[in-house]
């Protein structure tokens, strides 16, 4: 993550206008997964051909996983940043000459650069996070002798 101070017009429906703010956003991101592993454990020839899928679709889901954790990171920055920026509207100022900057030293904000949440993902996302490295805790039966898989337990 690469967070940096840029400046944005004040009224950007104003064409020519030179009143700009800094806005603090975040400028680059990059996620990455080395390697995703998913092993279903069991006896019999269903849990094998699971496993051998698991194997054949190991890069798309990393790269489910990936999408996933770099939309999260968007939103959440989003967000913080959103309050940041505006908690730290009466200080730039201040910020700025500490820093020992002026306004044209700043690089204008790019449309990739994020600063606030808006335009981010539904809310409609939900997290799922694993703290260890466990089983998920769903015992199937998969020699019944109806040849169907059973949920034994959940």
């Amino acid at each position: 993550l690469q967070f940096e101070l840029k400046k944005q017009r004040k009224n950007p429906s104003v064409e020519g206008g030179e009143e700009w703010e800094p806005r603090l956003c975040l400028s680059e991101r990059f996620v990455s997964i080395g390697e995703v592993e998913l092993k279903l454990q069991g006896d019999g020839k269903l849990t094998w051909i699971l496993n051998k899928l698991a194997e054949i679709f190991k890069t798309p889901l990393r790269n489910y996983v990936v999408s996933v954790i770099a939309t999260a990171i968007l939103k959440r920055s989003g967000w913080l940043l959103a309050r940041l920026n505006t908690h730290l509207a009466p200080y730039w100022a201040v910020i700025l000459r500490t820093a020992q900057l002026d306004m044209k030293d700043l690089a204008e904000v790019t449309e990739t650069d994020v600063t606030d949440d808006s335009g981010g993902p539904s809310d409609l996302v939900y997290d799922l996070v694993f703290k260890d490295q466990v089983p998920l805790g769903i015992n199937l039966l998969l020699n019944d002798e109806s040849g169907f898989v059973r949920v034994v337990d959940f």
